[in-house]
């Protein structure tokens, strides 16, 4: 049976059905034209899907932050046992070394190689970060830097706060910038910078 051909692309010549690029192809000059138009969309685009995904970065920091937390007070309330909280002093190779020494700058501390979490030992000093009690340890993504108001705080084991408000405050080179509040009674709020 013969091929059945659109009717614009015929070529009636001897009765057999042969396309024709000139009269229903596309031409390598349209191709171009197309293609033009595309990269023009997506230039256009780009600066949008780059602060996008900038502002996804901060956002995701202060969600695993929260998840952290939360995660920790869920492990405190079930242990009945107090959690630690601190900004992280680790070594090179990641290891935890402790809490980080206290060093304010503008009323934040930086907490530029994370948070820990940790359960103080019955053998280990109080409030204060022994070898092998580390529960968790919450590494900061490297295009935001992040900052706390509070130094060391603890998770009691009925889920509340040792201090009545803690913020961590996450920021991009871009300047955008979002607060976590974690208020006392376990329960959080994130908001723009003020």
């Amino acid at each position: 049976a013969p091929m059945v051909m659109p009717s614009a692309c015929l070529v009636d010549s001897d009765r057999e059905y042969v396309m024709s690029l000139r009269s229903c192809g596309a031409g390598l000059l349209e191709l171009l034209v197309v293609l033009a138009i595309i990269a023009m969309v997506l230039l256009w685009n780009l600066d949008g899907y780059r602060q996008f995904m900038a502002r996804q970065a901060v956002d995701g920091q202060l969600s695993r932050v929260a998840t952290a937390i939360m995660r920790m007070r869920s492990e405190a309330i079930t242990r009945s046992q107090s959690v630690q909280v601190c900004l992280a002093n680790l070594k090179r190779n990641l290891d935890v070394q402790g809490c980080l020494p206290a060093r304010a700058s503008g009323g934040h501390y930086q907490a530029a190689e994370g948070v820990l979490f940790f359960i103080d030992s019955p053998a280990g000093r109080v409030a204060s970060y022994d070898c092998k009690e580390a529960r968790d340890v919450m590494l900061p993504l490297s295009a935001v830097t992040l900052h706390s108001n509070v130094l060391q705080y603890r998770i009691t084991p009925s889920g509340m706060l040792s201090v009545p408000l803690v913020r961590y405050t996450a920021r991009n080179a871009e300047g955008y910038c979002r607060e976590l509040r974690l208020f006392g009674s376990g329960s959080r709020q994130v908001l723009p910078c003020t």
